[in-house]
């Protein structure tokens, strides 16, 4: 059989994009690590327990521990399926022409009946009372229910005709997103809907009349007020306020932003097709690429999925791309707000460097300091004042716009002070300007 990629990190400081360190992994060795994956178009994941559960284009669910792979279900007539819901009791899948698989519990799988014959694209489950609803929605404006844990389902009414692709159930809000810059929100279980206002107020009734905006793959909320959306040609969405208010944004790079995963409201990452990878530590404002990150597969990454309690995240996408990563628990402190904090200093190599003419520092605090951030030239002058002033524990990005400055090597420290004054941490790294 082919191998697919498989590979194994012993730290990935995930989220913060503050660096994959690399190093012995659970496996023994160090990475990259092959499995024998099958190359197949892997197009969600989810852990349960101590495994993730995959689902494919060939149509098979399967049970991935580490890199052991064991098929567990295979769809009548090999449908695609392209999303599975993280519910904690009863987990569903959905895929092409309708296809809806349910756990009915110690490990076995079965086919029900759906209500359409639509490619589904993705799932979702909320909990009223004892019971899950689960809601999935699709092609041509598909949108379907289950009141019963996902045995039987119907078909709700739906605001517009296009594609649907990704669907958040936070709080028992309902938010769908998908072509032409479509995203439609109810808050009475899908009975109605409400177009959500990427652009403001003034936008046009329906983005089915958008003239063709880009199409929404992806999203992810921390909560009901806080949320992103990303999608074609790297179009990026925040709200703050549960969407009632859309800041609208963009990552370059990208062709289409596939998945994405956030821990604060503003420590997050994104991923899609050609293996890209961005992080942001600033809410989405700007965001920066890790070269190793980049270096882990040139497939097209379909999901990333995390488990905050035994610190592993997976990575999966086509050709039979499985990435598994370990994150050190040491080095981030998540507080009961949800806001991370570090434990410990640290500066971060530029990017990028070689650069021209501008670059990003990247720098921890882990508690107040008056901190000091300088450029100096080959001859050790400084000549540049990057940071002089008193900073909260956090994390950092400060760009530098070297247009004035010529070619050459020059060094960037910082200094991190004590209230006494006393300096508790001293950094130095080299960077290089090439005109």
């Amino acid at each position: 059989m082919l191998q697919g990629k498989c590979f194994a990190f012993a730290t990935w400081i995930l989220s913060l994009g503050l660096g994959f360190l690399p190093g012995e992994c659970e496996l023994g060795v160090f990475f990259p690590a092959p499995c024998d994956v099958p190359i197949v178009e892997f197009n969600d994941v989810i852990r349960i327990a101590n495994e993730e559960l995959c689902v494919t284009t060939d149509g098979k669910i399967y049970s991935l521990q580490l890199c052991t792979l064991t098929e567990k279900y295979q769809v009548p007539g090999s449908h695609s399926l392209n999303a599975i819901s993280n519910s904690p009791i009863k987990l569903v899948t959905v895929g092409n022409a309708g296809t809806i698989v349910r756990d009915r519990g110690l490990g076995e799988w079965i086919l029900v009946d759906s209500p359409t014959q639509r490619n589904l694209r993705d799932v979702c489950y909320y909990r009223v009372a004892v019971f899950l609803s689960h809601f999935a929605v699709g092609d041509s404006g598909t949108i379907i229910k289950s009141f019963d844990d996902g045995q039987t389902w119907f078909l709700l009414p739906s605001p517009t005709a296009v594609n649907l692709y990704r669907m958040e159930c936070v709080d028992g809000a309902l938010r769908v997103f998908g072509e032409d810059v479509g995203g439609f929100t109810s808050s009475d279980g899908g009975t109605t809907w409400d177009t959500i206002p990427f652009y403001g107020a003034n936008a046009l009734a329906s983005p089915d009349a958008q003239n063709g905006g880009p199409d929404l793959y992806t999203s992810f909320f921390l909560d009901d007020n806080n949320g992103y959306v990303f999608g074609e040609f790297g179009v990026a969405f925040k709200t703050t306020n549960g969407g009632s208010i859309w800041q609208a944004g963009f990552v370059p790079g990208f062709n289409r932003i596939n998945t994405a995963f956030f821990v604060s409201r503003d420590s997050g990452m994104v991923a899609g097709d050609n293996g890209k990878i961005r992080f942001t530590t600033d809410g989405g404002v700007s965001w920066f690429e890790d070269s190793i990150a980049s270096s882990l597969t040139t497939q097209n990454i379909n999901h990333i999925d995390v488990s905050l309690t035994d610190s592993l995240a997976v990575i999966v996408g086509d050709s039979g791309t499985v990435i598994f990563v370990v994150r050190d628990s040491t080095l981030l402190d998540v507080s009961p707000d949800g806001m991370t904090i570090p434990v410990g200093f640290e500066l971060r190599q530029n990017y990028p460097n070689p650069f021209n003419p501008s670059t990003t520092f990247t720098f921890t605090i882990p508690h107040s300091s008056f901190t000091i951030l300088s450029v100096y030239d080959i001859l050790g002058r400084e000549v540049a004042s990057i940071v002089n002033e008193e900073l909260p524990p956090g994390r950092y990005a400060q760009e530098w716009d070297a247009s004035a400055f010529a070619s050459g090597v020059y060094f960037y420290r910082i200094e991190a002070h004590q209230t006494s004054g006393q300096v508790t941490y001293v950094g130095t790294k080299k960077l290089l300007l090439l005109r």
